[in-house]
């Protein structure tokens, strides 16, 4: 382009600011208050990061400050944040505005900050300030002068000369001057211990010597990139160049920003060499637990939360950033982009598993974050070496390779073959990934039923012991594959995580040998394999076996467990997509692959974090030999011991606190405060009701509040609308003369889980309420519900649909199995109360137990309802052990009822 056309793009892009500022919206609070414009200002805008403004002129001359990242790097002087103060400004006091534009439109003597050409630069104002003795040598052109430290002595010496001439000392000026020469005394006591502090042993554990070289690296260079394969020590060569900083400065903190797969084996590298405290953003905090902030130095933070994050992470101010597995950020332009190059700190590492400066995007990128002054403004970039397609796509960069030759400059990629000597022959990575929503709520619907079965106290026939088994084979398969736990496809976190794998390895063609402990992942994963550029191999034999070893280029071999006696040599990667329940399986694997060319190779273990998976390798861990033998055995396991499984289980499939220790275990799972009180005392245990307000006095002795609202209507609150819903219903009857009369009724909208419960003389009420249902599920009920609700609901005219639910379960299995046997043997949740209990309370019109007794019933009626739906199978309670009988609800219900089944598992 022309002199013209440049001049012409660059007041278009500054235009473009002008027009931004103007029309965004933003919130602007005036900080420091002390003048009307030439003040300092804090804008929030559309993305909720806020920035800081310091306003030095009204002119567009470029003497304003802002903290944002493209003030910093545009060459223009001017940014959208400035430019919406400027325009606040004009609007708030038009009149003043203009007056102090045409008289003193600058700020007189002072020193500010500004970026010029990419670097943060002092500026001086005030002919009386440049008239100074040493002013003209330090400030040419009211800059600071090139090659000048900012904390050379003789600038030191002129500050204290400024503020005794009353030269103001702006915000960004006091800002400037402390960080960098805080940065700059850093650098040097860094360097000057780092001749004698770092060595192999700066940490717990000694230090292999290239793993020395790469820490020294970091810390001569500051801002850096290591850029070498999985296994060769990044991590600990960056926690030794932090142990050097901590010594110089020891409250240094560090923010580690990484893909949250890798947050586990960063707390167990730092566990083991450098011990310091840990905090992840985002994780919970415990009850009176004190500010992490503040206590720990050690920060964990996630690519895809950035847009949360960033801000704290600029108030820590911390003093190293490390971009961990730089190469898993794929969309740059995006937000998580530019929040990246946003962040800054005196020291700086990047760490990548993969060749960066082959990919043209990082490059371009990183040399923006490390290199602005060369790299100049992207606009001005784009403009120069972007060619773009008819749709304004960029399709191809051109002239990237100086750039390429700068971020060499500051890049350590040593050869494999100068290090494999140290590297271990086999370098261990474990990756815990987060389970997906669908996972999440199937499998702890799942895990909840098996601690339940757990609990119960009838024995566990053959079949229950194989049906448990398979349950949990399921669940296995389901954290591989989604498709065996839901009836549809999508990527499971495994998958996801596999995929992105053999991208980023793929420029090396690599063998990659895959281990599964299930045949039916193989074919799912031989897709994602063949879509990655990677030819697939089955390897069941010896043969096949040598042929992944000798295969030129990239290529993925699966191996189930049942073949573990092949033996392939030439292997580069190895992935246990699934970890078997068995330490002897884990030693087999490790024994199939070897790489004698390179004389090592790494290991990636696959474990969603929170699953049943990761609950088994802690058993694994603690009880190998209880675990193994029957989740893991090829052929059908023996199970000499029920009550040994029945408390794996517990620990596999129940909470944290009951996991700990299963002799603490109760026998039935329970749903509320009253049910536990209820299968622990007694319902006749508990005490009648207190008189002091709403406490209730227990058997115990203990004054208990009563913190929820009465579900009981009482006559007079509005009711909420039943239009179209399908309900619950739950109607307790005592008996009275020849038939029976009704206690309570109780019922539930699922849809929202809102309760309500009706005393007999507000029976007629709840008919009127019924007619507007659109289908009724009956929980619970003594005899043909159809008939009790004519007799003893008025208003009720029966044209509502109805699925008399307990009465369709005895047909099926018979009348002489109870409610109760059922929904324990399915469920393992059993309900304690019986007819005589709830006539005794009907008797001494204690209305608000009865209504807890049904609200409790409606609770594992539903359960029990969800189960069938889902499985199409429940169980009853024979003298043998537990008996299946076969149910499909899908048949007998409208689809819309079905599917609310299906989606509102609790209530």
């Amino acid at each position: 382009m022309s002199t013209t056309e440049w001049e012409e793009r660059t007041n278009s892009e500054r235009e473009k600011r002008q027009e931004r500022g103007r029309t965004a919206p933003f919130q602007i609070d005036n900080l420091a208050d002390d003048h009307p414009f030439f003040s300092f200002f804090r804008v929030k805008g559309a993305s909720h990061l806020s920035y800081d403004v310091e306003i030095h002129s009204l002119l567009d001359n470029g003497r304003n400050y802002c903290t944002c990242q493209d003030y910093r790097y545009n060459a223009l002087g001017t940014c959208k944040h400035i430019e919406a103060v400027l325009e606040q400004l004009r609007k708030a006091s038009p009149q003043a505005f203009t007056w102090t534009l045409q008289k003193q439109p600058e700020l007189q003597s002072a020193l500010f900050a500004c970026w010029i050409d990419g670097r943060e630069r002092l500026c001086l104002t005030g002919s009386e300030a440049l008239a100074l003795p040493g002013a003209s040598r330090l400030f040419p052109d009211g800059v600071l002068a090139e090659g000048l430290d900012i904390d050379a002595p003789d600038l030191l010496e002129f500050i204290p000369t400024l503020k005794s001439q009353r030269v103001l000392i702006t915000r960004s000026a006091e800002t400037a001057l402390q960080r960098l020469g805080d940065e700059s005394e850093l650098y040097r006591k860094v360097l000057i211990r780092e001749r004698d502090s770092l060595d192999a042993n700066v940490l717990r554990k000694p230090l292999k010597g290239y793993q020395v070289e790469s820490a020294r690296f970091m810390l001569e260079n500051r801002r850096c990139i290591i850029s070498e394969p999985f296994g060769t020590g990044k991590r600990i060569s960056s926690l030794a160049a932090l142990a050097v900083i901590k010594k110089v400065r020891g409250n240094a903190r560090v923010v580690v920003v990484t893909d949250p797969s890798y947050f586990s084996h960063w707390k167990r590298l730092i566990k083991i060499f450098y011990p310091l405290g840990v905090h992840t953003f985002g994780e919970a905090l415990q009850r009176n637990a004190p500010d992490p902030f503040a206590v720990k130095p050690f920060f964990l933070c996630s690519y895809a939360t950035l847009l949360r994050d960033a801000q704290k992470i600029q108030g820590l101010e911390p003093t190293l950033i490390i971009f961990d597995e730089i190469q898993s950020v794929r969309k740059w332009t995006g937000q998580t982009g530019q929040l990246l190059k946003s962040l800054h700190a005196p020291y700086t590492f990047v760490l990548a598993s993969a060749p960066v400066l082959s990919n043209d995007e990082t490059v371009i990128n990183l040399a923006q974050y490390f290199f602005p002054r060369e790299f100049g403004p992207l606009w001005k970039f784009l403009a120069q070496r972007a060619q773009r397609d008819h749709f304004g796509k960029v399709v191809q960069w051109e002239g990237l390779d100086p750039l390429r030759e700068l971020l060499a400059g500051i890049s350590m990629a040593r050869p494999l073959a100068s290090i494999a000597q140290d590297i271990p022959r086999r370098a261990k990575l474990r990756v815990v990934l987060t389970q997906n929503l669908k996972q999440r709520k199937v499998m702890g619907d799942q895990l909840t039923r098996l601690f339940a079965l757990a609990g119960t106290r009838f024995e566990w026939s053959k079949k229950d012991l194989s049906s448990i088994l398979s349950s949990i084979r399921e669940l296995r398969l389901g954290l591989g594959e989604i498709s065996h736990i839901v009836k549809e496809n999508s990527s499971t976190p495994k998958q996801e995580y596999l995929r992105a794998l053999l991208d980023e390895v793929a420029p090396s063609r690599p063998r990659v040998l895959l281990h599964t402990h299930f045949a039916e992942l193989i074919e799912p994963l031989s897709t994602i394999a063949q879509a990655a550029g990677y030819s697939v191999l089955t390897v069941e034999s010896q043969v096949q076996a040598q042929k992944l070893a000798a295969f030129d280029g990239p290529i993925v071999g699966f191996i189930t467990d049942k073949h573990l006696d092949c033996r392939a040599d030439g292997v580069n990667l190895v992935v246990n997509f699934d970890l078997p329940w068995s330490k002897e399986l884990i030693t087999e694997r490790r024994q199939v692959s070897s790489n004698s060319a390179t004389g090592y190779l790494t290991e990636f273990n696959l474990l969603v974090g929170g699953s049943l998976e990761e609950r088994a390798m802690v058993v694994v861990e603690t009880l190998p030999k209880l675990i193994g033998e029957w989740f893991d055995d090829p052929e059908d396991p023996v199970i000499e011991d029920p009550q040994a499984l029945r408390n794996l289980i517990r620990k596999l499939a129940g909470r944290r606190e009951e996991r700990m220790s299963s002799s603490k275990m109760r026998k039935v799972e329970k749903s509320n405060s009253r049910e536990r009180v209820i299968s622990l005392k007694g319902i006749r245990d508990m005490g009648r009701p207190g008189t002091r307000g709403n406490e209730r006095i227990l058997s115990m002795g203990l004054p208990q509040k009563s913190l929820k609202k009465s579900i009981i209507w009482n006559g007079s609150s509005p009711l909420p609308s039943l239009a179209g819903a399908t309900i619950l219903l739950n109607l307790q009857t005592v008996p009275a003369g020849d038939g029976v009369e009704p206690a309570l009724a109780t019922l539930v909208n699922p849809a929202n889980g809102h309760f309500m419960a009706f005393t007999p003389e507000h029976l007629t009420m709840l008919g009127e309420k019924l007619t507007e249902c659109a289908f009724i599920v009956s929980a619970g009920t003594c005899g043909p519900v159809d008939e009790l609700l004519r007799e003893h609901i008025p208003g009720f005219d029966g044209q509502v649909p109805l699925l008399d639910f307990p009465g369709l379960l005895f047909k099926t299995s018979g009348e002489e199995y109870k409610f109760h046997d059922i929904s324990e043997a399915t469920l393992g949740k059993r309900m304690v109360w019986d007819e005589n209990e709830i006539r005794r309370l009907y008797l001494g019109k204690r209305f608000s137990d009865l209504a807890e007794v049904g609200r409790s019933d409606l609770k594992v009626s539903w359960g029990l309802i969800g189960y069938i739906a889902r499985e199409g199978r429940y169980y009853t309670r024979g003298s043998g052990g537990r008996e299946e009988y076969q149910l499909r609800l899908d048949e007998m219900l409208p689809a819309e009822v079905f599917d609310l089944m299906l989606t509102r598992q609790n209530l």
